[in-house]
């Protein structure tokens, strides 16, 4: 998948599969877009992570601090799914943090004010929670949307904080990827896991499409 066309494709389908309101996807990325943000030069600093080395972290439940410190390497450029937050030690900062603001905020925005990256999306589930949290990033984020609106707003193309994450370091230029704490059938515990694992099939199917650069699972 690479193209605009192909992703509206998959979209359509994932919000007829997921009974998902393509309306309210763009209505919460449009609340998004009112929220000061500085993007634009946060992506100028990302520009020179071009031909690097990425690492991913998802959240699956077999991985934790212990393992994360295990499998990081120094050159690598680290991004994060905030649900895993949970496995990066307190006092490592990863260059990059995709949201939907679903994972611990606190330690999310310390990370932000420390030199982390973040990128929040926008999806008609979450537009409360932009509300109430988008102000407090002091406009160090960059907005991201599903639907087609507004159009001025970076669309990765992904549907999942993991999948996100990947076409995200993709579109920066990676020149390999590794994925670490991804479990697509064993999706870690809390809230509905049928539902889980349907999304997980579909970041799976998402992540499998990317042929453009070099993708490994550890």
């Amino acid at each position: 998948m690479g193209s605009r066309v192909e992703w509206n494709y998959i979209y359509e389908e994932i919000c007829r599969n997921l009974h998902i309101d393509c309306k309210m996807d763009n209505a919460s990325a449009e609340r998004l877009g009112t929220f000061k943000n500085y993007s634009d030069i946060l992506m100028k600093r990302l520009k020179h992570l071009q031909s690097r080395n990425f690492l991913v972290v998802g959240n699956s439940p077999h991985v934790d601090m212990n393992s994360f410190v295990k499998t990081a390497r120094p050159d690598e450029i680290i991004a994060v799914a905030d649900s895993a937050i949970r496995v990066i030690p307190p006092s490592f900062i990863p260059h990059i943090i995709i949201s939907d603001l679903d994972g611990d905020l606190l330690k999310i925005k310390n990370m932000v004010r420390s030199g982390s990256i973040l990128f929040i999306h926008a999806h008609g589930d979450n537009m409360e929670k932009i509300q109430y949290n988008a102000e407090d990033f002091s406009g160090l984020f960059i907005p991201t949307r599903q639907g087609e609106r507004p159009e001025y707003m970076y669309n990765p193309m992904g549907f999942t904080d993991g999948d996100r994450a990947v076409r995200i370091c993709r579109d920066l230029g990676a020149k390999n990827i590794r994925l670490f704490g991804f479990s697509y059938d064993n999706p870690y515990e809390k809230g509905d896991i049928d539902l889980k694992r349907k999304k997980l099939a579909i970041a799976k199917r998402i992540i499998d499409s990317i042929d453009d650069v070099n993708i490994t699972y550890v």
